[in-house]
């Protein structure tokens, strides 16, 4: 069974920012599983400590209540919601097949 490790994230970064940390975070901490709000003070994104490392992410924000969109070429990962710029958003996080 995998195990998983999590990290935190400031809540004041742009969603382009937390794209490449989720992706350099792959590259040694395994393949990203979930992204979570963490007492209003943290995004908290996990991984599960499996290998190799995953291919590019591409994060989406979407309404609360509303799937999130097919988008080609890309696999649905999760969703979670997370801080954007130091507000609470829900986002989808696929990868590229």
């Amino acid at each position: 069974m995998d195990t998983t490790s999590t990290f935190p994230i400031d809540i004041n970064i742009g969603l382009d920012d937390l794209r490449k940390i989720i992706e350099d975070k792959e590259t040694y901490g395994g393949l990203l599983v979930a992204i979570s709000p963490y007492q209003a003070s943290n995004t908290w994104i996990t991984y599960a400590n499996t290998t190799p490392p995953g291919k590019t992410i591409l994060l989406k924000e979407i309404n609360p209540g509303n799937a999130p969109p097919h988008i080609a070429e890309h696999t649905l990962i999760c969703i979670g919601d997370c801080f954007i710029e130091g507000t609470a958003k829900r986002i989808a996080a696929y990868r590229a097949n």
